[in-house]
């Protein structure tokens, strides 16, 4: 488990500026009104870089709930910052999944004990309630059957919005009245207002392998359209390969993500622009477009050894040299914050609480980050640290507040 700890990180801002040709410029940030509909649309500032891994987290209109170990639902006052599982039993200790409220019944196929970095969305806040992919098995014990879940933001009232899905998936989110999903071979959607109608296929791959829960990636919805990657092989390698897909939602129509003749993928959005890259060689090239990959302009490019992640929260963009921390060519992580123009903000590193591997960096929402660390008793433990103080780390630990620890349950295998 201990991939998943913070650690104190640095790296020379020489390296920074010759990067990126930022400036040490205090810029604003760009307008409100690019920030994200946190109650109507995806939650995309809760994947890490190009929609892979994620922070297991959702905002709310009064704070943030968070999915700790063995499935227990952490919910976060956000005036307060006091953070206590969802449950309202009274004299409750949580420290028993079949007995308290606040843990829930994920589906099987997100197999981790923590879901830390783990693939795809993990819980959603959508109009006042919040929303789960969960799964049980049948009165055989052989079948295992998958289904939405919904629930007030007390944890009350659960219910089983959809009929049972065919196969189990990681890949799906809420975004502007829809659920969206994959499939083996199509990315589905069905409407919050009919939850049981039959599944609407806006894509569908010409070549697949039955059965692969891996034909799409990197999904996730920006605005008014949703991304994704597509291997379109089938087992005997007909077909065009990995490409990135933007499909807009007004309009139904889809395009595939190219800069010049190259397949690209993206990387970050915010305002209403993104950050794509293509592979040239031992480089990586980088290019700012619009939403739909068009009227690119190219920004930077990075060798392959100084691969940063890139991800954008709809004010800033982050830059996280994490991938050079993993192949040893840095020995420290730091997070660089750009403007929408690629002007530097400040730099920052990450809480001090282990010393042995990077951190899952997502942007989250404008005001603050949730970190899952180490504490001083090497216990697991959920981290807040307030955007505010962006503009005035300087490349200083960015200041934190230890909220709860991370596993509440009593091992039961323990006499």
């Amino acid at each position: 488990m201990k991939k998943f700890l913070c650690l104190i990180l640095a790296l020379s801002s020489i390296f920074v500026f010759t990067l990126f040709g930022c400036t040490n410029d205090k810029s604003k940030p760009i307008s409100q009104n690019a920030l994200i509909d946190y109650s109507n649309d995806m939650q995309i500032t809760y994947l890490c870089s190009g929609g892979g891994s994620s922070i297991p987290a959702t905002k709310s209109d009064t704070g943030y709930y968070y999915i700790g170990d063995d499935r227990i639902i952490i919910y976060i006052d956000s005036k307060t910052q006091k953070a206590t599982p969802l449950c309202a039993k009274p004299d409750c200790m949580h420290n028993d999944p079949d007995t308290c409220d606040a843990y829930v019944n994920l589906s099987e196929n997100i197999s981790q004990d923590s879901l830390w970095g783990s693939l795809g969305t993990a819980i959603q806040y959508y109009q006042g309630y919040l929303y789960m992919v969960c799964g049980e098995y049948d009165k055989s014990m052989i079948e295992y059957n998958t289904y939405l879940m919904k629930m007030d933001k007390d944890g009350t009232n659960r219910q089983k919005v959809t009929d049972y899905f065919d196969s189990p998936f990681t890949n799906w989110f809420i975004h502007q009245g829809y659920f969206y999903y994959t499939s083996d071979s199509s990315v589905l959607r069905i409407p919050l207002t009919n939850p049981k109608s039959s599944p609407e296929e806006v894509y569908k791959a010409q070549h697949f392998i039955k059965d692969n829960e891996n034909t799409y990636s990197s999904f996730c919805a920006y605005k008014n359209y949703i991304y994704f990657q597509v291997d379109e092989l089938d087992e005997e390698g007909n077909g065009i390969g990995r490409q990135t897909i933007c499909l807009n939602l007004d309009t139904m129509k889809k395009s595939f993500l190219k800069i010049g003749k190259n397949n690209a993928s993206f990387s970050a959005f915010a305002g209403d622009s993104m950050i794509m890259y293509y592979s040239d060689g031992n480089e990586k090239v980088y290019v700012k477009a619009d939403l739909e990959g068009n009227n690119c302009k190219n920004i930077f490019s990075q060798k392959s050894n100084e691969i940063q992640s890139i991800t954008g929260d709809g004010t800033y963009y982050y830059f996280d040299n994490s991938f050079q921390v993993e192949n040893g060519s840095s020995k420290e992580q730091k997070i660089t914050v750009c403007d929408e123009n690629l002007k530097e903000i400040d730099t920052f590193k990450l809480p001090n609480m282990d010393t042995k591997t990077y951190n899952f960096f997502a942007p989250q929402d404008e005001n603050c980050f949730l970190f899952e660390c180490f504490n001083e008793k090497d216990e697991r433990c959920l981290v807040m640290a307030d955007k505010s103080q962006i503009g005035t780390i300087g490349g200083n630990t960015i200041k934190f507040k230890e909220l709860c620890k991370l596993k509440w349950a009593d091992d039961k295998n323990n006499n």
